[in-house]
């Protein structure tokens, strides 16, 4: 398992003094967050030059090598070596990669700009690890029988589903087949998780370059919209009734046991915690009406 060192909190200063030589950036787990776009990393130049340096801590895992991983803050990291300005950081611990790339996923989840795919490809990532690790030869007998779990695991450690966790593992895996992690990021798929997944098992194994353009492009394309189907179709749109007495006094009812609980939960947990508080809550809500639709 892999925790945070507490104080452990340090300043480098990269300068003649501190060789940064020992602190790298794996393209693999840099790879794990969303790029950010060129006025985004000329804003965050701008904003480090002004303050002297970094004021958010980066987090670096200090491996058996013992070289420095980058594991959260490598724009950071790359403008302060540049500029040769100082930078916190906090160390963490992990036994495996897999446990590294773990902690990658999670802190992502806290993200305040999360999208619908974001959070299931986070979701679907951290799921499949997890199968991964199950399905190795290497395991005893109960590591073995706690593989029929991990989604049960995984689901209760982010309020959602099993059902929605098994599917998030198979979004995540049509994402990867197809290559298009980054167009998610981006926000400029707009296809279906259904769509995506069957665009992905569409391909053949031994997929030509040219297959897999294609089926990149089939899920790029706009969504339809429902109102333009109905058009087409000389179909008239329902106006949409107004909510009855009763159904608003529901509303209201539920409105204030949300509130409730949030007061509640928000006591409980660090500030610096707050957001991701608010996006499991948000996540629940979201399965449940998924569920209620079905």
């Amino acid at each position: 398992m892999y925790e945070t060192i507490p104080l452990q909190t340090d300043v480098i200063h990269p300068d003649e003094q501190h060789n940064l030589a020992c602190i790298t950036i794996d393209p693999e787990f840099k790879n794990l967050i969303p790029a950010i776009s060129d006025d985004e990393r000329k804003q965050l130049e701008q904003n480090i030059i002004a303050a002297g340096g970094v004021r958010d801590p980066l987090t670096l895992w200090l491996r058996a090598d013992e070289d420095w991983v980058v594991l959260d803050g490598h724009n950071r990291f790359e403008i302060c070596q540049r500029l040769k300005l100082p930078f916190p950081f906090h160390q963490v611990e992990f036994d495996t990669r897999d446990e590294a790339a773990d902690w990658i996923d999670k802190n992502q989840l806290g993200r305040r700009n999360l999208s619908k795919q974001d959070f299931k490809l986070l979701i679907g990532r951290i799921y499949n690890r997890a199968k991964r690790q199950g399905e190795r030869t290497d395991l005893t007998s109960d590591q073995i029988d706690q593989k029929s779990t991990t989604a049960e695991k995984v689901a209760s450690e982010h309020g959602v589903s099993e059902a929605t966790v098994r599917r998030a593992g198979k979004f995540q895996k049509a994402v990867e087949t197809l290559g298009i992690t980054g167009d998610i990021a981006r926000g400029t798929v707009q296809a279906s998780e259904a769509e995506i997944i069957a665009a992905a098992k569409s391909l053949p194994k031994d997929a030509s370059d040219e297959q897999r353009e294609a089926a990149r492009q089939s899920v790029k394309r706009p969504a339809k919209k429902a109102a333009k189907k109905a058009k087409r179709k000389g179909k008239q749109e329902k106006p949409v009734a107004a909510p009855s007495s009763a159904t608003s006094d529901v509303a209201n009812e539920i409105r204030t046991a949300v509130v409730k609980l949030w007061q509640r939960l928000k006591d409980k947990f660090p500030p610096n915690e707050h957001d991701e508080l608010r996006s499991v809550m948000a996540a629940i809500i979201r399965d449940e009406r998924k569920q209620a639709g079905k």
